[in-house]
């Protein structure tokens, strides 16, 4: 009986290193609960002082950013947290450097690309939105791809809550406050106006995350002489491409097809949906955070015991915190989209499909990133560029028959799809098990 009570008090406290988790994802989740606040007080104004139409165009050129954004950093910002963690441990400061530089060389030079052969494109007559709105969202992708690299270095050295604090408080007050100075002083917003707001905010938090990297990444590894892999780094990050983007590409789609299907006004019904459907993932992106550089250390260590448990530990508060905000929005959504405007309630059926689909999307546990973490991202890109060659034509589809809910529904069928694949691929090439349930055989005890 008693070596029974210290296996289950080992399984919960993970020698101490749950511990430590939940502790830092405390901390994580309050940064997030910040930006979570903010972000409401921003669209709470948006959606106040704006149409419908106007916000639909603000959401439609930040889907189009947010799908810009994936080959943006190559990859590179995914890529960048198990790989500085790595050199870190082996003490390759010069190739952590080399890294460092590099990818930030390559993510501009591409992000710029892209910038340039997306505004000759005729997507905001496609969209039914203004020129000046789409081109100002172009030139906040370079910045925030650029962003992402800063916070990806800072939680490879272990500095995760202070990667956290560029996009989960910088971000989301200075575009609450840009968007309440916009509105007092001229009595409404634009689409115009939004966009640029947010680009005031992205530009804002790159700053900060610059600052942070200054301070906490190690003085060694900035004055080391520079090493270079550009090759075998770019081919390892580019595996990332696919993978990482896997929910923007499956909730983007769909937000995008509802613009070019049924017009902004009802794209902004979409956006409202969704960016509230996201606050049930609030604990399982914080838990997620802290784990990455723990799941990259001890896969490394090649201790998969230990990382069982954790994995399993993580996996129970992620599924636990997603509860309340479901409940809410399964029973009370109407009345939580009115909050924002009498026209958003009508997307209250979209929202309940939204909740269930990230509610299962917890209860799968941290499939993608298991596989990020371990080096086996090539074999979650390929299951992703799968479901993802479905989930277009998907989208088109449910759109055209069945409006915002059939975007809705598109992006759920996507997800679950997809979270399923990377379950049974991080059982067959982990061998952890990603849910709360935990391993089977040690249920079978």
């Amino acid at each position: 009986m008693a070596s029974r009570a210290q296996a289950a008090s080992k399984l919960v406290a993970g020698d101490g290193l749950s511990r430590g988790l939940t502790a830092g994802a405390i901390k994580v989740f309050v940064l997030k609960g910040w930006a979570a606040g903010f972000g409401i007080v921003a669209t709470w104004i948006l959606t106040r002082s704006s149409t419908p139409a106007e916000f639909g165009t603000y959401a439609s050129v930040l889907s189009v950013v947010a799908l810009l954004g994936i080959p943006a950093a190559l990859g590179f910002d995914s890529y960048l947290v198990p790989a500085t963690a790595r050199l870190l441990v082996q003490q390759r400061y010069g190739s952590l450097g080399g890294l460092l530089q590099r990818s930030r060389e390559l993510t501009l030079l591409v992000s710029l690309g892209l910038v340039l052969a997306a505004a000759v494109l005729p997507l905001p007559g496609l969209l039914g939105i203004a020129v000046g709105p789409y081109l100002v969202g172009l030139a906040s992708l370079p910045v925030a791809a650029l962003s992402r690299l800063l916070q990806a270095t800072l939680t490879g050295v272990h500095h995760v809550i202070e990667g956290q604090l560029p996009d989960n408080v910088v971000r989301p007050s200075v575009l609450a406050l840009v968007a309440a100075a916009i509105a007092i002083s001229f009595g409404h917003l634009t689409g115009l106006s939004m966009v640029a707001g947010n680009l005031t905010a992205v530009a804002a938090a790159y700053g900060a995350g610059w600052l942070l990297q200054r301070r906490y990444l190690p003085r060694v590894v900035r004055d080391a002489k520079r090493e270079f892999e550009t090759t075998a780094w770019t081919r390892a990050a580019v595996h990332f491409v696919a993978l990482t983007g896997a929910n923007q590409v499956m909730l983007n789609v769909p937000l995008i097809a509802v613009g070019l299907i049924r017009g902004p006004s009802e794209a902004a019904l979409f956006a409202m949906a969704s960016k509230l459907a996201f606050l049930v993932l609030f604990g399982y992106e914080a838990v997620n955070t802290v784990l990455a550089p723990a799941t990259a250390k001890l896969w490394a260590e090649g201790d998969t015991a230990h990382l069982q448990r954790i994995v399993t530990f993580t996996a129970r508060l992620a599924l636990i915190s997603t509860l309340p905000a479901g409940v809410v929005f399964l029973v009370a959504g109407q009345w939580v989209l009115g909050f924002f405007g009498p026209a958003y309630a009508l997307a209250a059926s979209a929202l309940a499909i939204l909740t269930v689909g990230q509610i299962l999307n917890a209860a799968t546990g941290n499939v993608m990133l298991l596989l990020t973490m371990t080096g086996h991202q090539s074999l979650g890109a390929a299951a992703q560029m799968a479901v993802a060659a479905v989930s277009i034509p998907l989208s088109l589809l449910l759109v055209a028959t069945l409006g915002v809910n059939g975007a809705a529904l598109s992006y759920v069928i996507a997800l679950v799809t997809v979270n399923v694949m990377w379950m049974w691929l991080v059982v067959r090439k982990v061998g952890v098990a990603t849910t709360a349930l935990g391993p089977l055989r040690l249920r079978a005890r």
